[in-house]
């Protein structure tokens, strides 16, 4: 199914935690988190620090597809440090600045 697809799955649920840790350090995820997000689209918080949480799902489900299908298609191995880097560039380059003083993401020097 999707969820497994995309979260559940053993070697993908920790690609969601090393993202979140990487990118959005302050967020600790949860399963249900991502099932809302995915599902319901619903995000947890305040309207101007979701926008983060929606950039690094978007990143991180483009990131998953891209080497889930490189598996299938190309039988290239699954690599977990090639999918958060392929995260971390995809976020870095679409993230906005900082929610807030307190927000998401810390401003970088």
């Amino acid at each position: 199914n999707l969820d497994h697809l995309f979260y559940s799955c053993p070697l993908k649920w920790p690609i969601w935690e090393a993202a979140f840790e990487a990118n959005i350090p302050l967020v600790s995820p949860q399963q249900q988190m991502i099932h809302d997000l995915l599902r319901k689209l619903v995000a947890p918080g305040n309207k101007d620090k979701s926008i983060h949480l929606w950039l690094l799902c978007s990143c991180t489900l483009q990131a998953i597809s891209r080497h889930h299908w490189l598996f299938i298609l190309q039988n290239t191995p699954f690599n977990k440090s090639n999918v958060i880097s392929l995260i971390t560039h995809l976020f870095s380059r679409l993230r906005p600045g900082p929610a807030s003083s307190s927000g998401y993401v810390e401003q970088k020097n």
